[in-house]
């Protein structure tokens, strides 16, 4: 039963190629939200004070050449991860209730080090790899980016001017599916990553939103948009419901639903670093979702139940509703962009 669930487990990892949000915080409060009792989280912009919001109406655009999948390891039993504090609590024993058993991350040096990283998608993914599976996530989704079948476009509007990047109270992010505009291939440049060179995209590129982004042909109806502010330099944009479609090769496609998603990142006119994309899924759609949605050999003849308990059940780290056990399991992606100019909506294919 463990082999079964391991195998599944790698399908979680192939390359992310859509999403969707809309405004929809659905974290309950009480024993697991933001006034949980135990560990105090580290401050976010859910519990600051209100930042003004200075004149001007700036937009930046950005193109995602980094979507990496959140886990970091560099030593065995390291507890170290990129992610949020999705359920605004910090996990640092077994024995509390909040965490469901799963003691929190710390995220890396240099996303500040703070504690209550919410991130069990990348323990999975990791334990994969952990077994020899010959899947590499990263390289899935950077495969993906290079060819230009993966390319989100990031719009911040309603930048203020002068010094709005490092304090502005009220803006708007969109993301949109891209496609480039001359109906190319993307410019590649190397890139250094945590301690590695890639290939990825080059910044300054022109690019078109895919029709299915937004309603009506209109780029100001974006299907994908948060409410956000920028404090000390820093974007955090209020939770949303995310819609994420992940083709298996030869499989079909698996679609997942991503609670409370948040994006965070370091806003500079031409960057987005130290990027975090973040939420959690519902365990019942994740096991639905690969057990009905794919075709792939090591799931058939398995049963939901079997999938749950086997699969998802063990890495399931948020109570959603304080009856019924752990029903939710957070996920986190980090992700870096560089400039880009975003000129119309394309033609429908």
């Amino acid at each position: 039963m463990r082999r079964c669930a391991r195998a599944v487990a790698s399908v979680l990892g192939c390359a992310i190629t859509g999403f969707a949000c809309s405004p929809s915080s659905s974290l309950p409060g009480g024993t697991n939200g933001p006034d949980a009792a135990g560990v105090d989280a580290a401050p976010d912009a859910r519990s600051m004070p209100p930042l003004p919001d200075p004149p001007g109406d700036r937009t930046l655009d950005y193109v995602l050449r980094i979507v990496r999948v959140g886990a970091e390891e560099p030593a065995p039993g390291s507890r170290v991860a990129v992610g949020l504090d999705v359920d605004g609590h910090v996990t640092a024993r077994e024995d509390d209730p909040v965490g469901c058993g799963h003691v929190d991350f710390v995220a890396p040096d240099r996303y500040g080090a703070t504690p209550g990283v919410d991130n069990r998608l990348g323990p999975l993914l990791q334990q994969v790899e952990n077994i020899g599976a010959t899947l590499d996530a990263d390289a899935e989704i950077a495969s993906n980016i290079e060819t230009g079948t993966l390319l989100m476009l990031v719009r911040i509007l309603h930048v203020a001017d002068g010094e709005a990047l490092r304090d502005d109270g009220r803006v708007t992010v969109r993301v949109y599916l891209g496609v480039m505009a001359d109906g190319g291939a993307p410019a590649l440049e190397p890139v250094a990553h945590d301690g590695e060179t890639l290939l990825s995209l080059r910044p300054g590129q022109r690019f078109d939103v895919a029709p299915h982004s937004v309603e009506g042909n209109d780029l100001e109806r974006a299907r994908y948009e948060w409410s956000g502010e920028i404090r000390d330099g820093r974007l955090r944009t209020a939770p949303s419901t995310l819609h994420l479609e992940i083709p298996i090769r030869d499989a079909g496609t698996l679609v997942l639903d991503v609670r409370d998603a948040r994006i965070e990142a370091d806003v500079a006119d031409e960057t987005l670093t130290l990027g975090v994309l973040g939420g959690y899924l519902v365990v019942d759609e994740i096991v639905d979702n690969v057990r009905n949605r794919l075709r792939i050999p090591a799931v058939e003849g398995i049963t939901e139940e079997t999938l749950r308990r086997s699969l998802v059940e063990p890495e399931a780290d948020i109570d959603l509703t304080d009856r019924f056990g752990c029903e939710g399991l957070t996920m986190g992606f980090a992700v870096e962009g560089v400039s880009a100019t975003i000129e119309g909506v394309a033609d429908a294919p």
